[in-house]
C-alpha cells in the first residue's frame, strides 16, 4: 500500500505517534534494502543524487505528516508557516553517502500565530524515532550570522545549504543571511580552511589503503576547492568556473576522478552496512566486483590515480584563487630581487611561478632546476602548475637526458622527484615508471605504491642516519654515487609484470643508463644491484649468516667488494623507503653482521668463483629428471652437501 494512504489511515483512526514512526521506519528500511540494486544500475554522482532526492521526499513527507497531525484539516499554505528545512554539508551538495549523517538546518522565525518550536520538535522526534541518522541545527534566521562566527565548522556547513521543504519566504531571508555570511571576513575563513586541510593531509598521507574521504586527494580536497570557490565567487557549482579558472578538459579529468571516488565510497558503505571510508585490503575484492573491475590491483591503481588527479587539481587551482587574499605586499620587492627569469622566483628555499606565465617546455624548466644551488627546495603551486602543463615531446632529446643526469648528480634530488610526481611528469621523464605509476604493493610489507616508495628510497639515501653507512656512501666517487641514486630510484620499476621484477628492472636500467651516457663498467654494476636489490635483506633476515656456504653463495651473486658496498647502502635506502618502523636496530644489526662477514669473504675471489660455479651446477642437477624423482628429504640432503668437489 502507498505510504501516504497508510499515513492517512493512521490519522483517520487517531493512531499514535509511535504508529507513525513505526510506519516510516519500515518504509526507510525497505528503501535501504533496495540500495544495492539501485547501485547496480546507477553509480557515482548519479547514485548519490537519487539517494539524496529520496531522502528529500521522506523528510518532506515527515514534515507534511507533522503539519497534518498538528493542524488537522486546517493546514495553512506551507509558505505561510515561518519554517524552512534545509540540507547541509554533503547532503546539501547532493553528495550524501548511504550511511553518512543527514545534516539538517531548521530555520524559523518567531511569529506569535505559530508555535514553530513545537512543529520543529515534533519533526525531530518523528525523524529520530524512524531511524534517520540526523545531525541537526536549529536557528532563527536572525541568529544565523552570529552562529556562523562562533565556529568555522558551522560557517562551512551553512555555505552548502539547499532548501528541502518549507516556507519560501523564510528561505529567502535565509539566503540573504547566507550571502552576508559568505562575504564576511573571507580572508580569515580561507586561511583557516587551508590550515585545516594542511593538518588533515599530514594526518592522512597517500597510502595503498587510502581513506577515500580524508586522504590526500580524497573527497575532502574536492570539498576544499568548492568551499574556496563559493566563498570568493559565490558559485553553486565548480563547473561554473570552467573557462575562467581552468580549462574544460582539466575540469573533465578532475570530475572523472571524483566520480570514481564517489563509486568506491558508496560501495564501501554498502559492503559494511555502515559508514566506512577506508579502502582496506579486506574490502577490495567486493569493491572490485561491485565496480566491474577485473582485479583488485587494477582497481586500486585507478583509485590512487584518481586521488593524484584530485590532489593536483586542487593544489593548483586553490592557490590560484586565494593568491590575492594571502599575498604579502612586503614580499613584492623581495620577489623583484630574487627573480630567476620572467615570472619565476626563488625565495627562502621555495620556488614560485606566476599563473600568468605561459607553460614553458620541459627543457627550460629542467635548466632552471639544474642552475639552482644544491639544497632542498619546496615548490609553490604556481611552479607545480608550470610542470603540470609543460610541453614534453617524445622521445626525449639527448639535451634533456643530460639535464636529468645533472639533477642526479646533485646531493638533493628528492625534492625534484617529488615535484615530478605531483606534477604528473615522473613517467614522462623516466619511461620505466609507466608500468608502476600508482601501482600498489599488497605484500604485507610496503606502505606505499611503487612510485612513491621509489622516491622515498631516494630521500632515505640523501639523509643517511647511520654513521658507518654515511661514511661508506661518502667514500664512493661522484660517478658511483650518481649510479647508486639512479638504481635507488629505479630498482622496483620492473614490477607490474608477470616476469621477475628484478630481472625486468635490470633490463630497464641498462636502457636508461645508456641514455645518460653512463660508463659501461658502472652500467654492469647497476645491473647487479637491481638484479639483487632484495638479496642482502633476504639473506640477513632469513638465513644463517654465520654459515660459510651462505656467505660464499651470497658473494657469488654480488661479485666483488665494490658491489657489496653499493648494495649495503642500497639495501639501507630500500628498507627505509618502505615506511613505518620497518628499519630498526635489530635488522640494522643483522645487515651489518652480514656486511662485515661478506667483506672478509670478498677477498677470497677463488672461493667466490667456486661458489658461483656450484650454484650453476645445483640448478642443472635440480632440472634433471632423475633428481626430480627422489624423495624430498634426500633432495635437501644432496643440496646441503658442504663439499664443492662433490658437485664439480
Amino acid at each position: 500500500m502507498d505510504i501516504k494512504l497508510q499515513i492517512e489511515d493512521i490519522m483517520d483512526s487517531k493512531g499514535s505517534d509511535f504508529e507513525l514512526s513505526k510506519l516510516f521506519k519500515a518504509y526507510i528500511n525497505e528503501y535501504k534494502s533496495s540500495l544495492p540494486q539501485l547501485f547496480e544500475s546507477s553509480q557515482g554522482k548519479d547514485f548519490l543524487v537519487k539517494h539524496t532526492k529520496k531522502l528529500d521526499s521522506i523528510i518532506s513527507l515527515m514534515y507534511k505528516t507533522v503539519l497534518r497531525r498538528l493542524f488537522g484539516n486546517y493546514i495553512p499554505m506551507r509558505s505561510s508557516i515561518p519554517i524552512a528545512i534545509v540540507a547541509l554539508g554533503s547532503y546539501g551538495r547532493e553528495q550524501l553517502c548511504v550511511h553518512s549523517d543527514i545534516d539538517l538546518l531548521i530555520v524559523y522565525e518567531k511569529i506569535e500565530g505559530y508555535n514553530s518550536e513545537l512543529i520543529i520538535e515534533k519533526l525531530f522526534y518523528l525523524a529520530l524515532d524512524s531511524g534517520l541518522k540526523l545531525g541537526h541545527r536549529v536557528h532563527e534566521t536572525s541568529d544565523l550570522f552570529k552562529a556562523s562566527n562562533e565556529d568555522i565548522t558551522i560557517k562551512t556547513s551553512l555555505m552548502e545549504s539547499r532548501l528541502i521543504t518549507g516556507s519560501a519566504f523564510t528561505w529567502q531571508e535565509t539566503t540573504r543571511q547566507l550571502k552576508k555570511i559568505r562575504l564576511h571576513n573571507q580572508r580569515k575563513f580561507i586561511l583557516a580552511k587551508i590550515e585545516e586541510a594542511r593538518i588533515r593531509r599530514k594526518r592522512y598521507p597517500t597510502s595503498m589503503q587510502p581513506n577515500i574521504k580524508e586522504s590526500v586527494g580524497g573527497l575532502r580536497d574536492s570539498q576544499l576547492i568548492f568551499w574556496i570557490a563559493q566563498t570568493i565567487y559565490g558559485v553553486s557549482s565548480l563547473k561554473d568556473l570552467t573557462g575562467k579558472l581552468f580549462k574544460e578538459e582539466e575540469y573533465k579529468e578532475y570530475r572523472v576522478a571524483l566520480e570514481l571516488l564517489y563509486r568506491v565510497r558508496s560501495a564501501l558503505h554498502l559492503i559494511r552496512g555502515k559508514q566506512e571510508d577506508r579502502l582496506i585490503l579486506e574490502f577490495m575484492p567486493q569493491v572490485t566486483q561491485m565496480l566491474g573491475f577485473k582485479d583488485a590491483r587494477k582497481m586500486a591503481t585507478k583509485v590512487l590515480g584518481a586521488q593524484w588527479r584530485i590532489n593536483n587539481f586542487t593544489q593548483i587551482f586553490v592557490k590560484k584563487m586565494v593568491r590575492p587574499y594571502i599575498a604579502d605586499m612586503s614580499y613584492v620587492s623581495k620577489f623583484r630581487h630574487n627573480r630567476i627569469r620572467k615570472g619565476i622566483y626563488s625565495l627562502d628555499g621555495r620556488l614560485f611561478a606566476s599563473y600568468n606565465l605561459k607553460p614553458l617546455d620541459i627543457q627550460e624548466l629542467l635548466e632552471i632546476l639544474v642552475a639552482l644551488p644544491d639544497m632542498n627546495y619546496r615548490f609553490d603551486a604556481g611552479f607545480l602548475n608550470q610542470f603540470t602543463f609543460c610541453k614534453i615531446k617524445h622521445p626525449l632529446s639527448p639535451k634533456i637526458y643530460g639535464l636529468i643526469k645533472q639533477l642526479f648528480a646533485k646531493e638533493n634530488m628528492y625534492c625534484f622527484l617529488k615535484l615530478f610526481y605531483y606534477a604528473g611528469v615522473l613517467h614522462h621523464l623516466f619511461s620505466n615508471f609507466k608500468k608502476v605509476l600508482h601501482l600498489p604493493q599488497f605484500d604485507g610489507y610496503h606502505t606505499y605504491p611503487v612510485d612513491i616508495h621509489s622516491i622515498k628510497c631516494v630521500q632515505a639515501l640523501e639523509n643517511i642516519k647511520e654513521p658507518l653507512i654515511k661514511d661508506l656512501y661518502n667514500s664512493f666517487s661522484d660517478e658511483e654515487r650518481l649510479v647508486l641514486k639512479i638504481v635507488t630510484l629505479a630498482h622496483d620499476t620492473g614490477k607490474g609484470r608477470k616476469q621477475d621484477h628484478s630481472e625486468v628492472g635490470a633490463k630497464l636500467i641498462v636502457q636508461f643508463c645508456k641514455r645518460l651516457s653512463i660508463k659501461e663498467e658502472l652500467v654492469e654494476r647497476a645491473v647487479v644491484l637491481v638484479k639483487h636489490h632484495v638479496l642482502m635483506s633476504s639473506v640477513a633476515f632469513k638465513e644463517n649468516i654465520h654459515n660459510e656456504k651462505t656467505l660464499y653463495d651470497f658473494m657469488s651473486h654480488v661479485k666483488d667488494t665494490k658491489n657489496l658496498n653499493l648494495l649495503y647502502v642500497l639495501t639501507y635506502a630500500d628498507i627505509n623507503g618502505v615506511g613505518g618502523d620497518v628499519y630498526n636496530s635489530f635488522n640494522s644489526k643483522l645487515l651489518l653482521d652480514l656486511y662485515k662477514s661478506s667483506l672478509e669473504i670478498s677477498q677470497n675471489t677463488n672461493r667466490i668463483t667456486d661458489a658461483k660455479k656450484r650454484l650453476n651446477i645445483e640448478k642443472r642437477v635440480q632440472n634433471q629428471e632423475e633428481f626430480k624423482t627422489l624423495p624430498v628429504l634426500l633432495k635437501k640432503k644432496i643440496l646441503r652437501v658442504e663439499s664443492n668437489l662433490f658437485f664439480f
